[in-house]
């Protein structure tokens, strides 16, 4: 199948390899800076390209900005497809989850988290 990106020109070839890999999940353990998140990216855009729905892909990661950044790159490097992209934080999606599902737990759909700060407080009052 021929693909918009030429990732063989774009990628390391560990990169290219996480990249293209088909079978299943794929697991990328690397230190900071060697382009995880590239990987990341060009993985779900070479997902997209393959006819995978973008609305079927979650990416996280630990900060907004993070998340929208990958969200970001991924449209730049390939279509409009890309803005049906779940990009989230790993809190952010739990909780939604947590609110979508409350009902199933007792807990009305309109509860808060508090923070530690707040929790703090709490408990001097």
């Amino acid at each position: 199948m021929p693909y918009k990106i030429d990732y063989s020109t774009k990628l390391n070839e560990e990169q290219l390899q996480a990249v293209m890999h088909h079978e299943g999940p794929c697991l990328v353990i690397a230190g900071a800076g060697t382009g995880k998140t590239t990987t990341l990216v060009y993985r779900v855009a070479r997902l997209i390209e393959d006819g995978v729905k973008a609305s079927s892909i979650l990416f996280l990661t630990f900060t907004r900005k993070a998340a929208e950044n990958m969200h970001v790159r991924c449209g730049k490097m390939l279509d409009e497809r890309c803005k049906m992209i779940n990009a989230n934080t790993f809190h952010g999606f739990a909780l939604s989850e947590l609110k979508h599902y409350a009902i199933y737990t007792g807990y009305k759909k309109d509860f808060t988290v508090i923070d530690e700060s707040d929790a703090a407080d709490m408990i001097s009052l």
